[in-house]
């Protein structure tokens, strides 16, 4: 667990069936680990499984195609976190950082 990064929860809608999860190792080089079409009844023990284990992640609407995003921290680190880091994954959703992934919780 050591060596991961973040983890993106995608596809996180209300309605949605499923989510997937992508795994971000602090590695940049190795490839991402997917996990698709999670039921959704799994996502809340999901979230709090990653908070004990604190373990960043972000929920969002949408894959990311992330070998692109990968390769521009690569290329200029000390600009990704300047602007802001992995902040560009809030997407107006909750985050492990927020109060309010409880009330997403209560929507699945």
């Amino acid at each position: 667990m050591a060596e991961i990064e973040i983890v993106n929860l995608e596809r996180v809608e209300l309605g949605q069936k499923k989510f997937d999860l992508a795994v971000d190792f602090k590695d940049f080089k190795q490839d991402m680990f997917r996990i698709d079409s999670i039921p959704t009844n799994s996502l809340r023990s999901i979230k709090l499984r990653l908070s004990e284990l604190n373990i960043k992640y972000y929920i969002s609407w949408r894959t990311l195609n992330w070998r692109p995003i990968l390769n521009t921290i690569m290329e200029n680190p000390q600009q990704f976190i300047a602007d802001g880091g992995w902040k560009f994954l809030n997407m107006g959703k909750s985050d492990s950082d927020s109060d309010s992934s409880e009330e997403l919780d209560k929507d699945y």
